[in-house]
């Protein structure tokens, strides 16, 4: 859902603060989904510095 929802993740991340623990899955720097069957072509550090710039 970190990646499929962001905006969802984003809004509990707000409502709940310091209760949410967000986990990403990513080979070569690249978020995988669906229990590591699917490689995105999100890269993994800018999933993280999205999602710190919007919860900080």
């Amino acid at each position: 859902m970190s990646i499929t929802n962001i905006s969802l993740v984003k809004k509990v991340a707000n409502k709940y603060p310091q209760k949410i623990v967000l986990a990403l899955d990513s080979k070569d720097e690249f978020i995988c989904i669906e229990g590591w069957k699917r490689q995105t072509e999100v890269n993994i550090l800018d999933l993280i510095k999205e999602y710190e710039n919007t919860l900080n």
